[in-house]
């Protein structure tokens, strides 16, 4: 449901954004805590955002995969 609706929000368009590192950083924020939040994982957890176990309990990519694959899509040079 996350992928299918709140994602697909979120990146509208983002084959065609200049993306700096701060928006990078900002769109993975969000990614994070909506992530923790289905994964029901607490801060009390001590399990960083910089580390991948949230990411492969919800079995899903980070932000910056999404980004990629969107813009190189895109251009044309993906290989889906």
């Amino acid at each position: 449901m996350y992928k299918a609706a709140i994602l697909k929000v979120l990146l509208y368009g983002c084959e065609t954004w200049v993306l700096y590192r701060r928006h990078v950083a900002k769109l993975d924020q969000f990614h994070m805590s909506r992530l923790r939040r289905i994964a029901n994982v607490k801060w009390q957890d001590r399990i960083p955002n910089t580390d991948d176990e949230v990411l492969d309990i919800c079995n899903i990519s980070g932000i910056e995969a999404f980004l990629l694959t969107a813009q190189l899509r895109w251009s044309g040079t993906s290989r889906e």
